[in-house]
């Protein structure tokens, strides 16, 4: 009688220690399930028309990427937003980005891909959000693609994002008069101009 009561509290002793292996198991397996099926922000792009304004809400602890090349040592936990779109004209574009009510930073990338060539050209890696009346200015070359990754840095809540971008001026808006007998010079760049 007590060889068998010696052999059921091994067994049950057995038992238990399997089942809190299972349940480990479990958890990291329905945990690794997630991290695999979680939808690539590259998944879902919104193509940008200059001029035009976009939305999109972002929110905290869901993202898919955390770090973004040369872009600092902040971690991203949020969500992010991808936006595409490619210049038919060179020269500088107004970036006007607002964040909403939570921290989010936005990187401009030569791919659609965080360890891509990070073409922000700030000394932080990205730009913030803090002002969508105050922009952030970059010459961009024509017909070369352009990714813009919003990310959210804030761990709490959620934010509604807005993203535009425009050509900041046009030829005809930096007209020199002439006089005569005066010597005029004037800077020109081959593959970045207004009218092709």
């Amino acid at each position: 009688m007590k060889l068998q009561l010696q052999k059921l509290k091994l067994l049950n002793f057995n038992l238990s220690k399997l089942l809190k292996l299972v349940g480990v198991f479990l958890i990291v397996f329905s945990f690794g399930i997630k991290q695999n099926f979680a939808q690539s922000p590259c998944d879902d792009i919104t193509e940008i028309e200059f001029g035009e304004t976009y939305t999109a809400t972002l929110e905290a602890n869901s993202g898919y990427w955390t770090e973004y090349s040369d872009g600092g040592s902040l971690s991203y936990s949020g969500s992010e937003k991808v936006f595409k779109f490619k210049p038919t004209l060179g020269g500088i574009y107004d970036f006007y980005l607002y964040q909403g009510d939570k921290k989010v930073d936005f990187f401009l990338m030569s791919d659609c891909d965080p360890n891509s060539t990070n073409l922000t050209g700030s000394t932080d890696g990205y730009w913030d959000g803090q002002s969508s009346s105050q922009p952030h200015s970059k010459k961009l070359d024509r017909n070369q693609v352009y990714y813009l990754i919003a990310d959210m840095w804030a761990t709490s809540g959620e934010t509604t994002i807005s993203v535009s971008i425009s050509i900041n001026k046009t030829p005809c808006e930096d007209i020199t008069e002439l006089i005569l007998g005066e010597t005029y010079t004037a800077e020109l760049e081959p593959d970045s101009g207004y009218w092709g």
